[in-house]
């Protein structure tokens, strides 16, 4: 493990009747004592010509779990980066909404002044401009 391997071994028997009689029939019930026993408890796993397969397919389907659950891991991280990202561009949405709902609420004040101010201007130049019409020639 510390060269980056595996904690464990596969011990290839390379005939069927060697793995039978070495892991199988050496156990009697109850005993601890056994190839087996031994083999598991030094992290090694003996494995027949048929059953090597089979091992190496667990394995595989283990790495690639493994694989997956890193990738999973990197997804999360991106996609809370992507939430923190949203809540700040939210924030200056909310601000930007609150600038703007500002700014037309002044637009309307400013626009009903401007108003008023347009009518009191008409209401000076009217009593001026019923002056002025009298100050004409007058014609027989």
């Amino acid at each position: 493990p510390e060269e980056s391997t595996f904690n464990f071994a596969l011990m290839y028997i390379p005939a069927e009747n060697v793995y039978y009689e070495t892991i199988i029939k050496d156990t009697s019930p109850g005993e601890d004592n056994s190839i087996m026993a031994h083999a598991f408890s030094k992290r090694v796993i003996p494995v027949s010509p048929n059953s090597f397969y089979a091992y190496l397919q667990t394995i595989l389907l283990g790495l690639r779990g493994f694989d997956v659950t890193k990738r999973a891991d990197e997804i999360l991280t991106h996609i809370e980066r992507l939430n923190n990202d949203y809540a700040l561009m939210a924030e200056d949405l909310d601000v930007l909404g609150r600038h703007i709902k500002n700014a037309s609420v002044k637009y309307d004040d400013v626009a009903g002044k401007a108003e008023r101010f347009g009518l009191a201007i008409d209401g000076l130049l009217r009593p001026l401009e019923r002056e002025g019409e009298g100050d004409g020639p007058e014609t027989s």
